[in-house]
């Protein structure tokens, strides 16, 4: 059980540094290879966008893989967030996103079949 709290937790943390990556990215040349982050019309704020969620995301997993016993809707709203995070950064930064992205969900899965106690 231990072993999944800890991939949960690297492969979260390393999803979630990489979308920060993605996000600064995103934000500091977004209109300079508009076909790696999506064409978007709104660069700037997408990227800041993405770095926020992949901040949240790192601190839900922070939350989970630490408090392995946690149950009930906190446990749920995290695993949630995470999920919303990835989910919506596919549509903010393009092919920045194809492995962050797939990296956080792979986590959440892996924090929600943990449950500690």
């Amino acid at each position: 059980m231990q072993s999944r709290i800890q991939l949960g937790y690297t492969l979260g943390l390393v999803g979630a540094g990489l979308g920060v990556l993605a996000g600064i990215v995103q934000w500091a040349f977004g209109d300079e290879i508009p076909e790696w982050t999506g064409n978007k019309l709104h660069p700037v704020q997408l990227g800041m966008i993405t770095i926020l969620l992949s901040l949240l995301a790192a601190a839900c997993v922070t939350y989970l893989a630490r408090s392995g016993d946690a149950s009930g809707w906190r446990r749920g709203a995290a695993i949630l967030l995470i999920g919303a995070a990835a989910g919506i950064c596919f549509t903010t930064v393009g092919r920045l996103w194809y492995v962050p992205g797939p990296l956080l969900l792979v986590a959440a899965a892996y924090l929600a079949q943990s449950r500690g106690g």
